[in-house]
């Protein structure tokens, strides 16, 4: 019946979400949808709009002790609905912050990081927040394919996922070391400008600056020292990215004062990446890169005047600039903007 009746077959096992009260009933239905939705993603955005998608978070948030199996199954259903469809305004009412500090909870409970359980908690903590960045955006760029965030500051929209952090952040260290963590093995691109947008938010917003200990953030500049090292040269987006959160880490944060940790390793990182940008190892050089590269040059305890005395770097630009901003979008690739502006 289903092969010859999919759409009818689909839409029937959502309607069923809506009216049955059986977990075990659920568990099923919800395995069904899930693995119909790996070959057919649009499975999820049907059950987005047939209004069981406060019924998946309920059941996530209220069943965890009773049926810990369907609870882990909604975590891995939510996160993939929340990754390949945009969520509307009466949506993003449904993530209460009391649910956002369940899930919170939950990682400071499971601290290994490489759990399935811990990483899919993580990952929607991460695609919620990305939801609330897209949200962010002027209405006339939501639903183009990449969209733009300009100027994010403390008087964005709201987006529950900082409010949490900036109010509880002390309560919940681990959802931190856990994506620093993540990010130093992660290979998967999507998953990597996800943790750099958290992060560059945590990095730019006031109360968040000192959320990670600082033997953490020790941690975070080997990692971006090693993978600005690393990174294959035709991904400039993702290059630019880590440079873009870099920055902030090394400027907005607990590094900037003595001692300076690894002051000789990041002069001598970015005299490398001058000298790939110059020989055009990281093809073709631009202005972007250059203007990236140089913020991060000109930081008050990195610059020395061999760094700053050189030719590749003619572009009059304003260092203290206000104009950063990240680009996302519903696709499935996350990217920062290759706009002139940084």
């Amino acid at each position: 019946m289903f092969i010859s009746n999919k759409d009818y077959t689909r839409y029937q096992l959502v309607i069923m979400i809506n009216q049955e009260d059986k977990l075990q009933y659920f568990y099923i239905l919800y395995w069904l949808l899930f693995f119909d939705a790996q070959s057919y993603p649009q499975t999820y955005k049907l059950i987005k709009d047939k209004g069981s998608f406060q019924s998946l978070i309920n059941t996530i948030w209220k069943h965890f002790q009773e049926f810990p199996e369907l609870h882990k199954l909604g975590l891995k259903l939510l996160y993939e609905i929340c990754r390949v469809h945009q969520l509307t305004s009466e949506e993003l009412f449904f993530i209460h912050e009391e649910f956002l500090c369940f899930i919170f909870e939950l990682i400071e409970k499971n601290t290994y990081y490489e759990d399935p359980y811990t990483l899919s908690s993580i990952k929607l903590i991460l695609i919620i927040n990305e939801q609330y960045i897209i949200k962010s955006l002027p209405s006339h760029l939501q639903h183009s394919s990449y969209e733009t965030l300009r100027s994010i500051e403390n008087e964005s929209p709201m987006n529950l996922v900082m409010d949490i952090l900036k109010k509880k952040g002390s309560l919940y260290k681990t959802f931190g070391e856990n994506i620093i963590f993540i990010l130093n093995r992660e290979k998967d691109i999507f998953l990597q400008f996800l943790i750099l947008k958290q992060l560059y938010l945590i990095f730019t917003t006031k109360e968040t600056l000192e959320y990670f200990y600082t033997n953490d953030l020790r941690v975070l500049v080997d990692v971006f020292i090693r993978k600005l090292y690393n990174l294959p040269e035709n991904n400039k987006k993702l290059y630019h990215a880590y440079l873009r959160v870099f920055y902030y880490l090394l400027k907005n944060t607990q590094l900037k004062n003595p001692p300076y940790y690894k002051q000789d390793q990041l002069q001598k990182l970015f005299q490398a990446l001058k000298e790939s940008i110059k020989y055009q190892h990281i093809k073709p050089a631009n202005s972007i890169t250059e203007k990236l590269l140089l913020r991060c040059i000109k930081i008050s305890w990195i610059k020395n005047n061999e760094l700053e005395n050189d030719i590749l770097f003619s572009t009059n630009w304003n260092n203290e600039s206000n104009s950063s901003f990240i680009e996302a979008s519903t696709n499935d690739h996350y990217i920062f903007s290759n706009s002139n502006k940084v």
